[in-house]
């Protein structure tokens, strides 16, 4: 027979787990030619990209390698610390983050 306090520890541990607060955001600085600097927020599905003083929030993609983030014509990617930004039918390549290892936070390289 169980002990009749063992559901209520099993319960208690799982709610425990349900309270954690959420990650801190990773937040990296891009310098990107004809665009200025774009602010990253990565967050566990989706990020924040602040490009001219606006927001714009793109989901999580499927990458191969690197990051990806898209949504529609507007997509982030990152491959070994370059990033494109594509807004409409503008592409800027060449985008590098300001801090030496902000690339190898991203959640597509993370190892």
């Amino acid at each position: 027979m169980k002990p009749a306090w063992l559901p209520i520890l099993a319960l208690a541990a799982l709610a425990a787990c349900s309270m954690q607060p959420p990650a801190a955001p990773i937040v990296a600085t891009f310098a990107c030619p004809g665009l200025g600097d774009v602010v990253a927020r990565f967050r566990d599905d989706d990020a924040v990209f602040t490009v001219a003083g606006r927001d714009i929030v793109l989901p999580r993609a499927l990458s191969g390698s690197g990051a990806r983030y898209q949504q529609g014509d507007t997509r982030f990617r990152e491959h070994q610390g370059e990033a494109t930004i594509d807004i409409g039918s503008r592409t800027y390549q060449g985008c590098k983050p300001k801090a030496m290892n902000a690339f190898s936070y991203l959640p597509g390289n993370r190892s």
